[in-house]
């Protein structure tokens, strides 16, 4: 088949069937926010490029596989995926054991059986760090002073870090979801807001280009 990829309107157009797709360009991240539970696959086109691995966790965030807390990371399973696309490998992760399925992109906890879903993201590291290292994020305090999002802070683990924000920023998202200690945060760009879920407390946020 022969297609047309249309990047005004984010499409591709089989030439032959008609049939239009739509398209939508990635970045990299470290770890992703969204609710978009689909796989992802990409396969990587030069020696430049490199690849990240994420399940979904829980609350609809995507996940990369790092160590210490898991007994793969990112490279690791982009070894093992090269070596055979299609197997099967178990890997730890804290107490529990899991199977990682290439071929059905999902991972399946060998004690409750419990499925999630896994991605591949290919990209050039380099241009994305370049393109985000260009922005922080903060948001105003209870003590009125600007603080940075920063992941797994001192004051209770963020989901989130400031590339994080700004990746999701870049993608022209409206609203995006986060979890600090207890509570869960919705971040709107709209008005550059961050409200607590649970006490419905609304504090500025603010973008700082460096």
């Amino acid at each position: 088949m022969t297609y047309i990829v249309d990047f005004t309107a984010m499409t591709q157009t089989n030439l032959s069937t008609h049939m239009n797709r739509k398209v939508r360009r990635r970045p990299k991240f470290n770890s992703i926010v969204t609710v978009n539970s689909s796989s992802l696959s990409v396969t990587p086109t030069n020696s430049s490029t490199e690849c990240i691995w994420e399940f979904m966790g829980d609350e609809g965030i995507w996940t990369e596989y790092q160590k210490p807390g898991c007994s793969l990371d990112s490279p690791e399973v982009e070894r093992l995926y090269q070596l055979n696309p299609q197997s099967q490998v178990s890997f730890t992760a804290g107490r529990q054991i899991y199977t990682l399925d290439f071929s059905g992109m999902h991972q399946v906890n060998k004690k409750y059986g419990t499925k999630r879903h896994v991605r591949r993201i290919a990209c050039e590291a380099q241009q994305t760090n370049s393109q985000f290292s260009q922005a922080c994020w903060q948001f105003k305090d209870m003590d009125g002073n600007w603080k940075n999002y920063s992941k797994g802070g001192s004051r209770g683990h963020c989901s989130v870090s400031s590339q994080d924000i700004e990746a999701q920023y870049q993608l022209d998202t409206v609203k995006m979801s986060f979890r600090a200690g207890r509570f869960n945060y919705e971040l709107n760009f709209s008005d550059m807001t961050q409200t607590n879920l649970s006490t419905n407390t609304r504090r500025s946020v603010r973008r700082i280009e460096q």
